[in-house]
Parts: structure tokens; C-alpha cells; sequence
């Protein structure tokens, strides 16, 4: 296996002639000189890294334990690690007193044109991990001088950050192609970036703190310009004035498979149907593609690229996410960790196709776009004219009349809102110059989406769901809207579901024939309203407790007829219009199988919905519970089940649900309304 090593070495020294061998250091055995380390996995997590037990990346701190050097094991040729508190590297990895079983034989690698070194094993080497990005001691196949098993060394002193600084610029140097075509550096930038890179070498070696920091300075500004020389695939744009492509594969599925999202937070995936679209705007596939397959391209200050498609735009990118094979499946929704950005990474010019063939690599975690079997989209790492490989065309026709269907589902929406809500200043409802300024915002929307050429449907659907959002905004939620503003008045309501089951859209909350403990129910809402069907409020800190006309009980969490209070936060939905009666899964809802009231939180449109219909406002009514209950002058008896009142003779007696009774006759037992006058009175007949 030694030998192995020895002659891969030999190789690649005879090929480092060609290149230019920058500013990493040359470390001996027992040089007595320490040194700041880096592996060839460049500026993962800091550039220097740092031991604690283990070796890990750290950062540019120049700290005690960011210090290391070469020691030869025993009598040997090899050579262990040392940090800077005493201990050796061990075999498994790790740092301990007693060092490691064996050594390593160092050997010369060159990477992009800096010179690192190996550590290669008879049987085991030394490897970055990929995982927790320490160093681990690997078997055979795992620290191939091909992999992540080089080490930049560089000597402890004032010009180590230029020096880093130094091989960095050489890496990029040396990484990119130069030409003219996308995703290629035009020969002029990169001789200038090589002579901004010999300036700086120029500074090596002084302790003239100023100079190395203003050649580091100088040198990251080349940087800056070298990197935006690069020719780009894509022009970047914005939701104002979008540019948008198709992003289609170039090595699976045949020339004009195309990538499409599936829904928001859903896997992308890729469609084998040719969608085309020739430079004029006209299709050479089918019609005109939807819009899931069309995407636009923000550019990052990091020369990355936030993806966004045509038919998700409210703040929706495409994202690498947990999950699928290989590492990583690709999906489409609210950005999320890992950074939801792209490099565009070139992979040559396929002359067959006349296409520049690319890589989509996310800047957060390294997925690539990878088209594989049932049309998903996952992460797997392919090179040219595989499914990692892609292209991207431009789309010129008229974009805004694909909007045609979003807009017009979207002016429905804001016409439902505004149908839905009313206008006034109580509780859940909106004002006249809201009202007017949605109703103008829709039929702005109208005018566009009438105009058969016109090219603002995609801003009219903007302006549109921010009126929308604007509008739901300004809804009244002041509880004290709920009560009257005098005093000695009642304000009555019906409680309306605006669920879009058939079995409670449009019923209302009532007690009808239900007597205390017994849920209430919903039903269709009578004309006049009943007393059963009207409910008022009282103010509880932000809740509110809710009291049935017909019997004066309160509305209980479970939903039954309560002699006690309950307080209820009302939450408004989604819909703008539509309240949760309570949370955290005790709303009130009305159930399909039983009629009565139950504990369910759903969202708008389900039987957890509800609206306050504001009915009327009368003078206050008191309203008593006991069989033998004394107000003012009045006294009610039960006498063998009939009911009398001392000294008065014109009174009225109704049931719980609303009916007129005989007062002369014996009643069932039961709950009754006793009326005196503008008084109301509550009999429990047992």
C-alpha cells in the first residue's frame, strides 16, 4: 500500500512543473516550528482548525490550540501530530499522552496548485471527516490522495493570514475555464487576478503589520472583481420586472425535460413532456408551458441565486431539504436552513445540444439538482450529460397572460371577501372607506384581466392580494364593539357558521328544546330570529362570556347550557370574516353525527367557523333562576306545577323554546319564562 502512495506521489510531483506552488509552508519532523493547519475542504467552518480532544475546524484566531507540528514516532521515518498542549494524535483520531500505535509517511499532494501534504498508512490514513468535520483515522480507501486527505500547513507568523489569504485566490485561480460562454472567465480577468495575486506575494515574509493587512485588503478586492467577471447562464431579476426560464435536463428524459414545482413545500420534480420555447416566444413543444415550469433568478452577494417560480411567489424558493436519496431531496416553499441559495457551476459546452450544460449546488449543505426515476427530484452529485446535468432557456412570450387563471381565481377571492363581510363599527366588520377600497382594488384587477393583451396580470394579481391583505387587516376585533354603548341596553346577535359542510353552512347556534347541562344546538335561523337563536356578550379582560336570550345561561367550553360563566378568546381566520369560539382545541364546533355543540379548533370554512350577525338592540330584560324568586314587588309561586304571581294578574308564561303556555293549567316539568311586563323572570318547574 506504501508504495502505492510513493508512486501517486512521484506522479503528481512530476506534474506540479506546470504549476505555480504558492505560500503554504514546508513542514519537517521535529522542525521545532509550529504551524496553522487547513485540509483541502477550503473555509469549512473557518479556515484554521482548532484542537479540543478531537481535531475540528476553528477560526482566524492565531490561539494556542490552533497550533501544530510534525514529530517523528520512535526510531522511524514517520511522523505523528502534535498540538500545542503536548499530546500526540493517536490511531483513532484523537489526541492522547502515550501517541499514537504508528505514524504516518508524509506525502507531498498538490491541489489546485498549492502544495499540501498526506498521511497516508501501511494499513490505516488520515482523513478529514465529512460528518462532524474532524479528523479521523481511516482505512485503506479512505485517504486516496484524491479525497479530503491533504493538509495545508502554514507557519506561525505575522504574514500566516496573507498566506491563507495567498492560496485561497490560487485555488480559485485555478478552478475556473476561461473562454467567453456561460459560467467561463474571460481571459483578461484572469491575468489580472493572477497579477493582483503576485502583488500580494510580494508581502510575504514582512512583520509590517499594516502592509500585510492592506495586500490582504487589496487582494479580496481583486477577488471581488475576479468573481464578478465570470460570465453568467441567467440574468437576475426581480417580482417587478421578472425574467423568466425554463429549467430543463440535458442528460435524462430526453432534450426538454423540464423541472417544475408540485405545490408549495412539496418535492420538485421533472416532467418529460417537451415544453420548449423557441428565442420569439413560440413554442416548439406544446402551448405555451404553465406557469410551475417557469423560474427567475435573484442574485446573491455571494454570486448565488435565490430560485423563484412564476406560480409561487409570496416569499416561496426553491430549497434543499432533509430527506430523499442520496442526501437530500429538492422542494419548493418558505426558506428554510439550510441558506435556500444556488451556485450555478459550469460543466462545459454540450456542442450535440448547443447548450452550456450546468449544476445547481446549494450554497447551505452541497445538494444538487439530480433528476431521478418516477420524475422526482433529489440530491446525487453527477457530471456532465448525466441527470445532475441541466440548461436553462428563456422564456419571452407573454408571461402575463399565463396570470390569466391566477387572476381571475384571485378577483373571485377578494369578491367572496368583500360579499362575506359588512359594512359597520361593530365587532367583525369593516368600515365604508375600506370596503370602497377593495371594491376598487378588484375592479382595477377586472379592467386588466378584460384586456386581452395586456401585460400587468402579474402585478394586478399582486396589488390585488395585498388590497386583500391590506383589507383583513382593518377588520374590527374591538370586543367592546360587542356591547351596546348604553348602558341600560342589550345588543343581540346570532351565532352563524360559515362552515362549507352542507350540515351546518349557515346554521346558527340556539337552545332550542335543550334544558341546562344539555348541549346547545345549531339550526336554521328563523324569521323573526328567536330568542333561543340570540346571544349577547360580557366582557371578561380579552374574552368574553356569551348568554342565551331564551333561558339567560351561559355557553360552556364543552358547549352545554351553563349556569356559569365561561370566557372565550375569539381568533379571527384566515378568510378575514370567520372567528375560533375559543383554542388550543376547545373551540366550539358544530358536530355533523350529533346536532349539539363540541370541542374541535378547525380553520375557516370548517364547523369551527363562526360569525356574529348583530340582530338587535333592546332595553335590558333581568332574567332570574329560582321557582320562588322575589323582584321588586313580585313574587312567583309553583303551586302543584301552576304558576301564579302574588298580585298580579297580567303575566305570561313561555317555554324554554319560545311557546306561549296555558298559566291556568298544571305544566310539565321543566324550564319556563315567566314575562311581567318588561321583566322576564326564569322558573325551574320541578
Amino acid at each position: 500500500m506504501r508504495k502505492n502512495f510513493y508512486k501517486l506521489s512521484a506522479v503528481l510531483l512530476l506534474l506540479s512543473v506546470t504549476l505555480s506552488i504558492f505560500a503554504a509552508s514546508t513542514p519537517a519532523a521535529n522542525d521545532g516550528k509550529w504551524y496553522y493547519v487547513k485540509s483541502q475542504r477550503f473555509n469549512t467552518g473557518g479556515p484554521w482548525w482548532t484542537f479540543d480532544t478531537k481535531v475540528i475546524p476553528g477560526a482566524f484566531t492565531k490561539a494556542d490550540n490552533q497550533k501544530f507540528t510534525l514529530v517523528s514516532v520512535g526510531e522511524t521515518d514517520e511522523v505523528t501530530i502534535k498540538e500545542f498542549g503536548g499530546t500526540l494524535m493517536a490511531i483513532e483520531g484523537a489526541f492522547n499522552a502515550t501517541g499514537p500505535a504508528i505514524g504516518w509517511t508524509i506525502t507531498s499532494n498538490i491541489v489546485n496548485g498549492i502544495q499540501g501534504y498526506a498521511f497516508p498508512g501501511e494499513e490505516q490514513g488520515l482523513h478529514q471527516g465529512a460528518g462532524g468535520w474532524d479528523w479521523e483515522v481511516r482505512a485503506d480507501g479512505w485517504y486516496d490522495l484524491t479525497d479530503f486527505c491533504t493538509f495545508f500547513f502554514y507557519e506561525v507568523s505575522a504574514d500566516a493570514e496573507l498566506n491563507i489569504a495567498i492560496d485561497e485566490a490560487t485555488e480559485r485561480l485555478n478552478t475556473v475555464t476561461i473562454g467567453s460562454r456561460g459560467g467561463q472567465t474571460p481571459q483578461t480577468a484572469y491575468d489580472n487576478y493572477l497579477a493582483a495575486i503576485n502583488t500580494a506575494k510580494t508581502t510575504l515574509g514582512s512583520t509590517d503589520a499594516g502592509a500585510i493587512a492592506t495586500a490582504i485588503e487589496n487582494l479580496n478586492t481583486a477577488t471581488a472583481t475576479f468573481i464578478s467577471a465570470k460570465v453568467t447562464f441567467v440574468q437576475s431579476s426581480t417580482s417587478a420586472t421578472p425574467i423568466w426560464y425554463l429549467i430543463k435536463t440535458a442528460g435524462r428524459g430526453g432534450l426538454g425535460s423540464t423541472l417544475y414545482t408540485n405545490g408549495s413545500n412539496a418535492q420538485m420534480r421533472w416532467n418529460s413532456t417537451d415544453k420548449n420555447v423557441a428565442a420569439d416566444g413560440t413554442s416548439t413543444g406544446d402551448a405555451a408551458p404553465a406557469l410551475k415550469y417557469l423560474f427567475r433568478f435573484e442574485l446573491q452577494s455571494d454570486k448565488s441565486y435565490r430560485i423563484v417560480n412564476a406560480s409561487l411567489p409570496n416569499g416561496e424558493v426553491l430549497q434543499a431539504a432533509a430527506g430523499g436519496y442520496s442526501s437530500n431531496e429538492i422542494k419548493y416553499g418558505t426558506p428554510s436552513n439550510p441558506t435556500s441559495t444556488w451556485n450555478l457551476i459550469a460543466l462545459g459546452y454540450n456542442a450535440t445540444l448547443n447548450i452550456d450544460e450546468i449544476k445547481f449546488k446549494s450554497t447551505g449543505n452541497g445538494t444538487v439538482f439530480h433528476a431521478a426515476g418516477g420524475n422526482t427530484m433529489v440530491s446525487y452529485d453527477g457530471g456532465a450529460g448525466s441527470a445532475s446535468a441541466w440548461y436553462v432557456e428563456q422564456y419571452t412570450g407573454n408571461v402575463s397572460s399565463l396570470y390569466k387563471p391566477e387572476l381571475e381565481a384571485k378577483i373571485a377571492a377578494a369578491q367572496t371577501l368583500l360579499t362575506n363581510t359588512t359594512e359597520g363599527t361593530t365587532f367583525g366588520q369593516y368600515s365604508a372607506t375600506e370596503r370602497t377600497a377593495l371594491t376598487q382594488a378588484i375592479a382595477t384587477a377586472q379592467a386588466i384581466y378584460d384586456e386581452a393583451a395586456s401585460t400587468e396580470t402579474e402585478t394586478a394579481i399582486i396589488n390585488l392580494n395585498n388590497a386583500i391583505d391590506s383589507y383583513k387587516a382593518t377588520i374590527n376585533t374591538n370586543k367592546t364593539s360587542l356591547l351596546s354603548a348604553n348602558a341600560n341596553n342589550y345588543k343581540w346577535y346570532s351565532i352563524r357558521s360559515t362552515s362549507t359542510a352542507t350540515y351546518a353552512m349557515g346554521k346558527v347556534i340556539s337552545s332550542t328544546g335543550r334544558l341546562e347541562n344539555e348541549k346547545f344546538t345549531f339550526e336554521n335561523v328563523s324569521d323573526p330570529v328567536a330568542d333561543t337563536q340570540l346571544f349577547r356578550f360580557e366582557l371578561s379582560g380579552e374574552n368574553v362570556a356569551i348568554i342565551n336570550k331564551a333561558n339567560g345561561f351561559y355557553i360552556a367550553t364543552n358547549g352545554a347550557i351553563s349556569a356559569t360563566s365561561t370566557a372565550f378568546p375569539l381568533i379571527l381566520l384566515s378568510d378575514g370574516y370567520s372567528f375560533n369560539i375559543g383554542s388550543g382545541g376547545n373551540a366550539l364546533h358544530a358536530q355533523a353525527t350529533g346536532s349539539h355543540m363540541v370541542n374541535y379548533q378547525g380553520s375557516a370554512g370548517s364547523a369551527s367557523a363562526w360569525v356574529f350577525d348583530f340582530v338587535k338592540e333592546e332595553t335590558k330584560i333581568s332574567t332570574g333562576t329560582n321557582h320562588n324568586l322575589m323582584q321588586q314587588t313580585y313574587i312567583i309561586r309553583t303551586a302543584n306545577k301552576v304558576i301564579t304571581v302574588d298580585g298580579v294578574e297580567n303575566f305570561e308564561v313561555f317555554s324554554i323554546s319560545g311557546q306561549k303556555q296555558n298559566k291556568a293549567q298544571a305544566l310539565e316539568s321543566g324550564i319556563y319564562i315567566v314575562r311581567i311586563q318588561n321583566q322576564a323572570f326564569k322558573v325551574n318547574l320541578k
